[in-house]
């Protein structure tokens, strides 16, 4: 058996190490959706509008019945930092989990209206597709 545990500890504020926001949402979409997440001015979470400057962790988990693969990138005016560029993406199978954690000081930097969405599609294949997202940042 293969076992690993992630313990990450962030403190409050804005430097390495430390965080001052949190997101985390379950979403059920169709084949061929995208869900754009608009990283600033912020998606909405339980107490309003959460709007990012960086982000500095972006976990995405796959329902284990999706018929299809989840794609987490790939947008036009997309975060560049966790892909390397705006059109590149990460596949998460079914069951599969994306972790992508920036501790440092800088993060992933949100530049409102050029590179603040975050992309999580559903691929081509017939059915619901599940999962949870879950960003961390300041």
């Amino acid at each position: 058996p293969l076992v690993k545990a992630l313990s990450q500890l962030f403190a409050d504020g804005s430097g390495v190490g430390q965080v001052s926001k949190l997101y985390a949402d379950s979403f059920s979409q169709i084949q061929s959706v995208n869900n754009d997440i608009d990283l600033n001015p912020g998606p909405n979470g339980a107490f309003g509008a959460v709007p990012f400057a960086t982000l500095k962790g972006i976990i995405v988990f796959a329902g284990a019945l999706n018929p299809g693969n989840l794609i987490v990138g790939n947008v036009t005016n997309g975060i560049v930092g966790p892909f390397g560029a705006a059109t590149h993406s990460q596949a998460v199978k079914p069951g599969g989990v994306y972790v992508n954690l920036a501790p440092d000081a800088a993060g992933f930097t949100v530049t409102a209206g050029t590179a603040d969405l975050l992309r999580i599609a559903s691929s081509a294949n017939a059915g619901t597709y599940t999962g949870d997202v879950i960003l961390i940042g300041t």
